[in-house]
């Protein structure tokens, strides 16, 4: 089957105050591998063009080479990681494995959601040229899955 998208199915879930959904948003929400909220951005701040940003070829070069350590891999993507062999797969350093560990034992991290946080912290590795997953790269990967309460809440 032909698919002319870079990538699968991106599922969004949106959390709001019903605290019926609440209940239900934490077992959902750990199914996926991102969770940020997404704030309006600041007029003032669209509209300032002395902040333009990276350039698209600079980010296309890193996201080239980040594909390229992934094929090394075997993989297309680190989402396509297999969830059981996620740990011959990510390479971690002895620090990244101690910022995991305390993750899950504070209860911030469960089971599947470990395989996730693996997976992106990988991808977050090959993003900046690393060969091992080191502590920032797990860090970046466990900010980058917001608390679903969090997430919910409408400022």
């Amino acid at each position: 089957m032909w698919s002319g998208w870079p990538t699968g199915l991106v599922p969004v879930l949106r959390g709001g105050p019903c605290p019926t959904r609440q209940a239900h948003l934490g077992p959902v929400a750990d199914r996926f591998d991102l969770r940020v909220r997404v704030d309006r951005p600041d007029i003032a701040d669209l509209l300032d063009e002395r902040a333009p940003g990276e350039a698209t070829a600079v980010v296309a070069d890193r996201v080239a080479g980040a594909r390229a350590r992934a094929a090394a891999r075997g993989v297309i993507g680190n989402a396509q990681t297999e969830e059981v062999g996620v740990e011959r797969a990510v390479s971690l350093s002895s620090e990244a494995s101690e910022v995991l560990e305390a993750a899950l034992r504070s209860g911030r991290l469960s089971a599947r959601g470990l395989a996730r946080t693996r997976r992106v912290a990988q991808t977050v590795a090959d993003l900046t040229g690393g060969e091992d997953v080191t502590a920032e790269s797990v860090a970046l990967a466990l900010s980058l899955r917001a608390d679903p309460v969090a997430l919910s809440s409408v400022g």
